[in-house]
């Protein structure tokens, strides 16, 4: 469709490179995947359900902890995109995490900023087992059973070090903004209380220099914390409008 182009007019080349593969299917196509899409989910839940009452049937369900999670979303169709690849709109990164404490505890929605990297420390908190190993995650049984610890984070960060043939991106997201640093391209960023479906790239904007400015800090002090293999004086570094040099200045 016609929005499709609008909307990639301001993104990065290598995204519309991919939309336009995707391009090919015609609109009842579009529609055939999502409800092949959808269907499918809907047999990955029904076998989770087997799982489930197989717990039961042993006795074992009220004493286990169940998780539920997935490793990645889809664009399904999001953008004029299928897949996960590269693009590094949110709806590639936000996946279902359901779990079930032992005990019949009452259940709770959070909406904190919850990662993939929690999980481990998660497991290991609720096993009772010490490791020597730093995590980049933090254990998630505070806020499971209804606490919030006054440390917790205030932004998440992703990276890519490549996704096959192409690109290195670090990224943030905060309440407010989604800024990505493309190694491989210009950079992006979306207001995402005006613009949730990240549709109008800001990143070019003078007016927003100044957000920017401190999405590169964060991103290249998170990586000096977590001994991050890119923040050098590399090429790809170099690219960058703001380098890693911005999260030593007060240092």
């Amino acid at each position: 469709p016609e929005s499709f182009d609008d909307s990639m007019l301001d993104k990065p080349a290598l995204y519309r490179r991919t939309r336009d593969r995707f391009k090919q299917l015609t609109r009842e196509e579009h529609i055939e995947a999502i409800r092949h899409y959808l269907a499918f989910c809907s047999y990955e839940d029904w076998l989770f359900g087997q799982v489930l009452e197989k717990l039961k049937a042993r006795g074992d369900y009220d004493n286990t902890m169940v998780l539920y999670l997935s490793d990645h979303g889809d664009y399904v169709g999001e953008h004029g995109l299928w897949c996960k690849g590269l693009p590094s709109f949110l709806s590639a990164y936000h996946v279902p995490a359901i779990v079930k404490l032992p005990g019949g505890q009452q259940g709770v929605i959070r909406d904190e900023f919850v990662s993939l990297c929690d999980f481990g420390p998660t497991l290991l908190e609720a096993a009772g087992v010490e490791s020597p190993t730093h995590f980049t995650g933090k254990s998630l049984l505070p806020l499971l059973q209804g606490e919030r610890p006054s440390d917790w984070r205030d932004a998440l960060f992703f990276q890519s070090n490549g996704n096959e043939t192409y690109g290195i991106q670090r990224s943030i997201l905060t309440d407010k903004w989604r800024f990505v640093y493309n190694g491989f391209d210009y950079d992006e960023l979306y207001d995402l209380e005006q613009d949730p479906q990240q549709m109008k790239n800001l990143a070019t904007d003078a007016a927003y220099q100044a957000v920017i400015k401190e999405m590169y800090t964060r991103i290249w002090k998170f990586g000096f914390e977590h001994e991050e293999h890119l923040v050098n004086d590399y090429i790809m570094t170099a690219l960058a409008d703001y380098g890693p040099g911005l999260a030593l200045e007060n240092s």
